[in-house]
């Protein structure tokens, strides 16, 4: 009994080693390996109603994404490789709930968001990816991402409700990991060379992105994110049947969302895009 104890003990540890080399490299990585991560949407805890996404669950238990109104709700869908897809038509959106108490998703000093995009006509129009200012049922102007026209991703930072920093980045049509971190304790927020000391911060497909700045309003000093309380908004930048800045017909994200509360090390950061890719 005991040389069996001992060889199912010895087991036991050889498959924690193999796991903990696998999850070093990336092979059994789980988002909640990282500590920083605070709330994971995913489609495939998730299930669909009558085809559409009426609720994307938080892994973490936290408040899901939610959209009632029947004419809003992202398809549930699959990525050609069988991934499942949130899809969007021109007219969808899912609300966040903001964090009231600054964790995770309302982060002040560090934020981090990381998700897969397939963003289609972009020389079309603006289309809204992340709107969390008022127009979205935010209690102020926190922070917007999306693409413009110009074939660009933006992002905007308030200072106050009508001031603050536009960043921009080119990118393409199809299917992009985005990465966005902001940090207050940057010395610079921004630069054409991308640099750790930059406030803003931008990713694209893994690779850092070099960021053109201009004022919003009277622009002002970048310092904490401002803390928002009601809900946010994804794939539009208000919750109506004819949005503004919609995510247009055939653009979708998925199959995770993931918004951290520090910026992720390279390493976590790495794992988390190759962490199911969609194609």
């Amino acid at each position: 009994m005991k040389a069996r104890a001992h060889y199912l003990l010895r087991e036991e540890e050889d498959d924690q080693v193999a796991w903990e080399l696998a999850a070093g490299s990336g092979g059994s990585f789980d988002p909640r390996q990282v500590s920083a991560i605070k709330r994971w949407y995913r489609l495939a805890a998730s299930t669909p109603v009558s085809g559409e996404y009426q609720t994307i669950v938080d892994v973490f238990g936290g408040t899901a994404l939610t959209q009632t109104s029947s004419n809003r709700k992202p398809a549930a869908s699959t990525a050609a490789n069988g991934l499942p897809i949130a899809m969007w038509d021109g007219s969808d959106m899912a609300l966040m709930t903001l964090d009231a108490s600054g964790t995770g998703n309302n982060s002040d000093t560090t934020w981090e968001i990381d998700v897969w995009w397939n963003i289609v006509n972009i020389a079309g129009a603006a289309q809204r990816i992340l709107a969390c200012d008022t127009a979205a049922g935010a209690s102020l102007n926190r922070l917007r991402i999306g693409t413009l026209a110009a074939g660009s991703l933006s992002v905007d930072v308030f200072v106050t409700n009508a001031d603050g920093r536009n960043f921009t980045t080119a990118i393409t049509n199809g299917i992009h990991h985005l990465r966005i971190a902001y940090n207050s304790a940057g010395t610079q927020d921004s630069t054409a060379s991308p640099a750790a000391t930059d406030k803003m911060r931008v990713w694209i497909d893994g690779v850092a992105s070099g960021l053109t700045a201009v004022n919003i309003g009277a622009g002002g000093a970048l310092g904490s994110l401002r803390s928002a309380t009601g809900t946010a908004i994804f794939g539009a930048a208000n919750d109506a049947d004819a949005p503004v800045s919609p995510q247009l017909n055939t653009a979708w994200q998925g199959p995770n969302l993931t918004i951290a509360d520090a910026i992720l090390s390279d390493t976590e950061a790495a794992n988390l895009r190759l962490f199911e890719v969609p194609t």
